[in-house]
């Protein structure tokens, strides 16, 4: 909590000089991970300095810096950078933030499933489970994950123990 509040402090106190900054951290943090969008390096290498004074004045020092821009990157220094960053090789990284993997180069955030369904009789278990394998705090797969969630509702309205097979209706809708 006092770390919140002196960065929040911090913020407003400064929001006239340093407002890209303010901006970032009042919008697009979360603990201490600030994950934000500019449009252009410019911009970028501006945010990062901005960010860096910020986080300085209130007594913290930011790392782990990552972009998708390998001009951006320049401006940061190699200490400060996330550690897998080494821009003489050809791509950027992947990295998680907040349980989201983010693939910078291509800028494009990356969700993985892995449940093997070929040996699972689907059962209101199995479904819940293939369901909530898939982690999306900001709602992005939604339009996908949707049609398990409401197919899970019938089954509960329907009745069924965790364990019995679903009926072929159900089953044919979800493969």
């Amino acid at each position: 909590f006092q770390a919140q509040f002196v960065v929040r402090h911090h913020t407003e106190k400064h929001h006239e000089s340093h407002p890209q900054a303010a901006e970032a951290v009042l919008k697009s943090t979360y603990m201490d991970d600030t994950m934000d969008s500019v449009e252009t390096d410019s911009e970028g290498a501006e945010l990062y300095r901005q960010l860096k004074w910020l986080w300085h004045a209130c007594g913290m020092h930011a790392q782990k810096w990552i972009s998708n821009s390998k001009n951006v990157l320049k401006h940061i220094p190699l200490k400060d950078r996330a550690s897998e960053i080494d821009l003489s090789d050809g791509e950027l990284p992947e990295t998680k933030t907040l349980g989201i993997t983010w693939k910078a180069e291509p800028d494009v955030f990356i969700f993985r499933h892995s449940l093997n369904k070929s040996h699972l009789a689907i059962t209101k278990r199995t479904l819940l489970s293939s369901i909530a394998l898939l982690f999306d705090p900001l709602g992005m797969l939604a339009p996908l994950t949707i049609r398990g969630k409401i197919i899970l509702q019938e089954v509960w309205m329907v009745g069924m123990d965790w364990d019995d097979e679903l009926p072929p209706a159900l089953t044919k809708r979800i493969q």
